[in-house]
């Protein structure tokens, strides 16, 4: 009976261990965290936690896709293919129920992306893409000014601390070619949320989906501004120490989140964040 009993902890055991990331499951997370339920397919995921309409505010929904060590980027913030097939198009259909995807601008230097919904059976708009660019580094060259329908991208911008000239070039520029540029105001090292988003209703965005850089995850989850929700996808992989990543703590401490669901999505863990009641 005491062998029988040790066999059936053990397999409880390694089921709640399957439900969650492999740094929590090494102790890394520093604060106890019960483990919800996870739905029983993506459907349901996507369903239980897409975007509700909220004449109020915009919709925020952080997404990003990290290793098990927590990195979201190789060395010298190199891009890592971390999402797995399932996973990559849980992430399409999650962009195609939002309005706005919003990106920094080292993710459109680093990695050029298009910021579309790709899905085969898919036919509808994709999100307007939406670039966090202090300085207005943005090239006309990007991938985001060469869609076909064009995508008028919306770059978010701070007004000029040097030259004023110069800074008028650039925004003739991108606005030349197909962007939409609109000062806002700064927290300190960063674009100010609450300026954002005061856009982005002005825009009629009224739900958009950030996905990253690291400095912009960073930003929001140290802000004051309202995230509905967090989707992570975790990779089995392993990166190490050379890696990329974000302030983890902000989001594992972040004492407006709580988790509230899980799903195995092939080799990888999708965790769900919700805004504490």
């Amino acid at each position: 009976r005491v062998a029988r009993r040790r066999i059936i902890r053990a397999r409880k055991a390694a089921v709640h261990a399957m439900r969650m990331p492999r740094h929590i499951q090494r102790g890394q997370h520093p604060r106890p965290t019960r483990v919800p339920l996870s739905p029983p397919t993506m459907e349901a995921l996507l369903s239980a936690h897409q975007p509700r309409r909220d004449e109020r505010r915009v919709w925020v929904t952080l997404t990003f896709a990290q290793s098990s060590d927590g990195k979201i980027a190789g060395p010298g913030k190199t891009p890592l293919r971390l999402s797995g097939a399932d996973s990559m198009v849980m992430t399409h259909r999650l962009r195609a129920l939002h309005e706005g995807i919003l990106v920094g601008i080292g993710t459109v230097l680093v990695d050029n992306p298009r910021l579309d919904v790709r899905l085969g059976a898919y036919h509808g708009p994709s999100p307007r893409p939406i670039v966090l660019d202090r300085h207005l580094r943005m090239p006309v060259t990007c991938r985001l000014l060469q869609r076909d329908p064009p995508a008028r991208p919306l770059v978010l911008c701070a007004q000029p601390t040097d030259s004023r000239d110069a800074w008028e070039a650039r925004r003739r520029a991108l606005e030349a070619a197909g962007a939409q540029v609109r000062a806002v105001d700064v927290d300190g090292p960063h674009l100010a949320w609450p300026s954002i988003l005061s856009i982005l209703a002005q825009e009629r965005i009224r739900s958009v989906m950030i996905e990253g850089g690291a400095s912009v995850i960073d930003s929001v989850l140290s802000s004051h501004a309202v995230v509905h929700k967090v989707v992570v996808t975790v990779s089995p992989s392993h990166v190490g120490e050379a890696g990329y990543g974000y302030a983890a703590s902000a989001l594992w401490n972040a004492p407006q989140l709580h988790q509230v669901a899980t799903l195995r999505l092939g080799p990888d863990t999708i965790v769900v964040w919700d805004t504490a009641a």
